[in-house]
């Protein structure tokens, strides 16, 4: 049987974050239940520390060990104005040193600081209204599966993180999936553990830059390694960056436009240009928007060009956003594959479409009628002006 590999992690919270429904503390609940997932089902031994010196009565293989430390990030943390944990002095002891932001509620202006450390959203969500769940309810019998399902999402970013899912020498596809609203944060995530389970790159991979320079090339240089970007929008908008002033996910979108429109004008001009790269801006099928900003956003992603230009607009389940981004992604392969075959007269597109046809190339077909494109259809409700948007 394999060794279990062994983490040591310090969680570093207020003791105000420490309380939740039922009596219970957090802290004790979500070291029990993350311990038991990383044991079970990544072979991986939890040891949580309190302090650099409890580390003595441990033997450290610094080859085999890594150090994760998990910082709860919560309105009262960020009004004491911690300071955050450094892994310096970890990094003498093991070779891999990690850490981790767990945002423990929606809160729209991070401070710098806190947007250069790698944000997992740890705060669930109530499905059917798109609310954060308190933490005096979190416990409680309809939204306790909630609680474990971020737990165990949060053990698949740890494994991901600490064991080098992605190995860099293997040429794979890579998918930018851009920020998204905290009501839509758990289905853009779902649509990440798809992508990485079936073997795709995703990005972005490490926290944003602060600086608005380097925060814009930095995502230039993620859309320019991608095929594909897929951009989702709902009810609200993610937060504002510190910097920029705006929100991660229209930002992102824009950039993204720009990217198209440049590839399009190196095109016209005659340059060589890599003419794969397409994008999805996706929304749920059931959106009802009860925001007039929002409203009008979302009607000039429609009717703005520099906004839409690229992309497919689609509304649709998530399950259909992902059978749909997985056939973007076979297109992507057999149009590279008909270049290698060209010169032999095998016909890869004919091949292609026999295979979509029997269903061996994606999970379930989907329907035109899902995808929804910026120039086709003009009678969609979500765009219509005449609709009600306030219900």
């Amino acid at each position: 049987m394999k060794d279990k590999k062994q983490l040591y992690c310090h969680l570093q919270l207020e003791e105000s974050d420490n309380t939740c429904s039922l009596g219970k503390q957090w802290k004790t609940v979500f070291i029990s239940y993350l311990s038991h997932i990383l044991d079970k089902n990544y072979q991986t031994k939890s040891i949580f520390i309190s302090d650099k010196a409890q580390l003595q009565e441990y033997s450290i293989s610094r080859d085999k060990d890594s150090f994760l430390s998990l910082q709860v990030l919560s309105s009262q943390s960020l009004l004491k104005g911690n300071r955050l944990n450094s892994n310096e002095e970890f990094s003498s002891l093991f070779g891999k040193t990690e850490s981790i932001g767990l945002l423990k509620e929606p809160i729209e202006n991070l401070p710098g600081q806190v947007n250069e450390l790698r944000i997992f959203d740890f705060c669930p969500i109530d499905a059917e209204t798109g609310i954060a769940i308190k933490a005096e309810d979190l416990f409680e019998k309809d939204n306790l599966n909630l609680f474990l399902s971020k737990i165990a999402d949060l053990a698949f970013e740890i494994d991901l993180l600490l064991n080098n899912a992605n190995d860099p020498t293997v040429q794979v596809p890579y998918i930018y999936l851009a920020e998204a609203s905290y009501e839509l944060s758990q289905i853009r995530y779902s649509v990440k553990k798809e992508l990485i389970r079936r073997g795709y790159r995703v990005l972005p991979e490490i926290a944003f830059p602060v600086e608005k320079e380097k925060l814009t090339d930095y995502i230039r240089q993620d859309l320019k390694k991608s095929i594909l970007s897929v951009h989702f929008f709902g009810t609200n908008n993610s937060a504002p960056h510190p910097v920029t002033g705006l929100s991660m996910d229209v930002f992102q979108n824009s950039l993204a436009a720009d990217f198209c429109k440049e590839k399009i004008s190196s095109e016209l001009n005659g340059e060589q240009a890599d003419s794969n790269f397409s994008r999805i801006i996706w929304m749920p099928e059931n959106l009802r928007l009860r925001n007039e900003k929002q409203a009008k956003f979302i009607e000039s992603l429609r009717n703005d060009k520099s906004l839409y230009l690229g992309a497919d607009l689609i509304r649709s389940s998530p399950e259909d956003l992902k059978d749909i981004i997985l056939e973007k992604i076979n297109k992507y392969k057999i149009a590279v594959l008909a270049k290698l075959e060209k010169s032999n007269g095998k016909n890869i597109e004919e091949e292609y479409e026999n295979a979509r046809a029997t269903n061996n190339l994606i999970s379930k077909d989907f329907t035109p009628e899902k995808e929804i494109k910026t120039d086709t259809n003009e009678t969609d409700p979500l765009f219509n002006p005449s609709t009600n948007f306030f219900q």
